[in-house]
């Protein structure tokens, strides 16, 4: 292949021999506010410094200073919502279960709604406790996936696994599996 050669005058143009100084249109803000940031340059080393732009420093963080940290606040919240909503559960569905002891008959399971309007204060205790608990679950994963007490966070996220098998427990207690 032989290189193609370009006319100094193509298609009836100068080419440029220098680069404008002036530009055609005015910068945006965000354009100029790149043009102000400082610049990476990569070392010999392969780490990252930051260059400064013209006219601008640089602060440097001091040597043995610890990287910022997140709080922990939210995988605590979790964890105590799932901590209280499981034991709150596990006592309403004791008591739900006592009160249901002497009319629930596992083998012929033909409760009503009528059946249950006596039991609507442990149905409702149950309830909110599913709900407080689902809530303190979620905060539980996101305090663990945003490394914000992520320890206390995968506690809440066992807990919060493992209380809806205690209903299990708190029926065999009630109904008196055990003493029988």
């Amino acid at each position: 292949m032989t290189p193609v050669s370009i006319p100094e005058q193509a298609f009836g143009v100068p080419p440029y021999r220098v680069r404008p100084q002036v530009q055609p249109y005015p910068a945006t803000e965000t354009q100029s506010a790149r043009a102000q940031a400082p610049r990476r340059a990569v070392s010999a080393e392969g780490a990252d410094k930051r260059e400064p732009a013209s006219g601008q420093s640089l602060k440097q963080e001091p040597e043995g200073s610890a990287p910022a940290t997140k709080s922990p606040v939210l995988g605590v919240v979790g964890m105590m919502l799932v901590l209280m909503a499981a034991g709150v559960y596990f006592v309403g569905c004791y008591y739900l279960f006592q009160a249901l002891g002497p009319s629930f008959d596992p083998t012929h399971p033909s409760l009503t709604l009528d059946d249950l309007a006596p039991y609507a204060y442990p149905l409702l205790t149950v309830a909110a406790a599913v709900l407080v608990g689902i809530v303190g679950w979620a905060l539980s994963i996101a305090a663990a996936a945003a490394d914000a007490g992520r320890a206390v966070g995968i506690i809440g996220i066992v807990v919060g696994v493992l209380a809806p098998f205690s209903a299990l427990g708190a029926a065999q207690m009630a109904l008196g599996v055990f003493t029988s």
